[in-house]
């Protein structure tokens, strides 16, 4: 069963598909505008981040990763 954050992903996929098609209909006397493809593609990108983590969480993993970095200044 997917996650809400996998099911909101494949709704944003399908609405960023919509948008590239066509960017507005027009039926009758009415125009209908698309929503902004920025605004879509921005939260296929937050998804997609959310999907790993719960993957990686899924898998074992807690969904973070670090480096260690030695700031003593010695080369």
């Amino acid at each position: 069963m997917p996650s809400v954050a996998e099911t909101r992903l494949a709704a944003y996929l399908a609405a960023e598909a919509a948008i590239l098609q066509a960017q507005e209909a027009r039926s009758r006397d009415r125009t209908h505008r698309m929503a902004e493809l920025t605004a879509v593609q921005q939260q296929i990108t937050l998804l997609q981040a959310q999907v790993s983590r719960e993957q990686a969480r899924a898998a074992g993993g807690n969904g973070l990763s670090y480096a260690v970095a030695d700031l003593s200044g010695r080369a």
